[in-house]
């Protein structure tokens, strides 16, 4: 499966490419899945990489498509699992600011930075005390 970034998807979208789209539960995230009219598949990524972009809430993902212009779609929640959320480093609060941001850099390896600088770990684990 293809990735394709918000941008990619409102230039198909605006050229009438886009022939469906699924709102697809995978974990506890959505993923925006998009079918095209030239008969591929591909998966809405983040901005600067092919990584899939993942929403927690869905109203969130129907917000972003209904900016784009698309209004119908359809949901699977068959792989949705809502106990298996991410969960921000945040309510980590015995780590500190800094062995939460060390967590994230940690043997995890799957951490992202939002602008309001909250660390989003992907680890289904509780992460480690780190010995920086």
């Amino acid at each position: 499966m293809q990735s394709m970034t918000l941008e990619q998807l409102r230039a198909a979208s605006n050229a009438g490419g886009v022939s469906g789209v699924t709102l697809k539960g995978l974990g506890g995230a959505f993923l925006i899945q998009i079918d095209t009219r030239s008969g591929f598949g591909a998966l809405l990524s983040k901005a600067r990489s092919s990584e899939p972009r993942r929403f927690g809430n869905p109203l969130a993902a129907l917000n972003v498509l209904r900016d784009i212009g698309i209004t119908v779609g359809q949901l699977d929640a068959s792989g949705y699992d809502p106990t298996d959320k991410i969960k921000p480093l945040a309510q980590y609060p015995e780590l500190g600011r800094k062995g939460r941001h060390r967590a994230c850099l940690s043997d995890c390896g799957n951490w992202s930075r939002t602008r309001t600088t909250t660390f989003f770990i992907v680890c289904r684990q509780r992460p480690a005390q780190s010995k920086f």
